[in-house]
């Protein structure tokens, strides 16, 4: 199996199946019609956000994990209290018998609707109230803090305009992020994800293997000289730093992964056999990555390294690393 053949079923693997795909559009279709009636608002003033509408969502690694749709309704504009916007959201919302008895109010930026598991994993759709601010942005209340700016659809406007190949990218490193953490409260943002992919994507390369490696490899180089977080500016909303947020810990742990990472990559590009990348690509993103079919190890030229990578080193086992 040739290696982009590999990466083209690998991607078909992580993209959401029709069943989950007709599920959030099922869900949210009525959800949007009972916001609009209950609230008096326009169309326009509902919409999904996140990572479905942006093209980067994944389906979950498993059975034990989730996928969700992030949605926003401006229903917020003549209040003033930020606990009062959720009470209003909460309130059209429970104008559902079917809606009230999914409420999940606990969360400190959206109100949750919960949904039966499926096949899938678990499923739900959160849903942010908003007001308008200046320069066409938003606001939204966080539970007892106080309004956010946010620009939900700048910053999808933004993730559009990226080439293809940066939404391939995105989705295969979230499944990579998946597979690899630990525990999902200490992995790396989506957003943060993306946008260091933005800057770290090679020009015009179309190539996946080319384009996985060489993003590692540059986003290893960009975060490895620093201690803490560095900044890094919300492309949608320039005054935000979207790392402000991120534990040194675990801005530490994102940093191990990301070196090993990097490194795996660049051994599987410079593999003698297509069995041997196989092997390696496997080793980084999965068993969703197909593995290499029966009958022959056959030999592969080995490709460069990714730009401005140095030789990669001798590799501990898999269980030894990050000790």
């Amino acid at each position: 199996m040739p290696p982009s053949d590999a990466f083209d079923e690998f991607f078909d693997k992580i993209a959401l199946p029709t069943q989950p795909e007709d599920r959030i559009k099922s869900a949210w279709d009525r959800l949007k019609d009972h916001i609009v009636r209950h609230a008096e608002i326009s169309p326009d003033d509902v919409f999904l956000q996140g990572s479905y509408p942006n093209g980067t969502a994944v389906r979950p690694a498993d059975s034990s994990g989730g996928y969700d749709v992030d949605s926003c309704a401006i229903i917020a504009a003549d209040i003033d209290d930020p606990d009062a916007a959720f009470t209003r959201l909460e309130e059209i919302l429970s104008e559902s018998d079917d809606y009230a008895k999914r409420l999940d109010t606990s969360k400190p930026r959206c109100v949750r609707l919960n949904y039966e598991d499926d096949e899938y994993g678990s499923f739900h759709v959160d849903v942010v109230a908003a007001r308008p601010c200046a320069d066409g942005h938003l606001e939204i209340p966080i539970r007892n803090t106080g309004w956010r700016e946010t620009n939900p659809q700048g910053f999808q406007d933004w993730c559009l305009q990226q080439p293809e190949q940066f939404a391939r990218t995105v989705r295969m490193l979230k499944r990579w992020r998946d597979e690899t953490e630990d525990d999902d409260r200490r992995g790396i943002k989506s957003i943060v994800l993306q946008v260091l992919v933005a800057e770290a994507l090679p020009a015009g390369e179309t190539d996946d293997a080319t384009a996985l490696a060489t993003t590692l490899a540059n986003m290893h180089e960009r975060l490895a000289p620093h201690d803490t977080p560095p900044e890094l500016c919300n492309p949608s909303l320039p005054d935000e730093d979207l790392t402000q947020t991120w534990s040194d810990d675990d801005f530490e742990l994102f940093k191990n992964h990301l070196s090993d990472a990097a490194e795996i990559a660049e051994q599987a590009l410079a593999a003698g056999t297509s069995k041997d990348a196989h092997d390696l690509w496997r080793d980084l993103l999965g068993d969703a990555f197909p593995p290499f079919p029966d009958g022959g190890n056959s030999a592969a030229p080995p490709s460069p390294p990714a730009p401005g990578h140095v030789a990669s080193r001798p590799r501990a086992p898999r269980d030894e690393r990050y000790g």
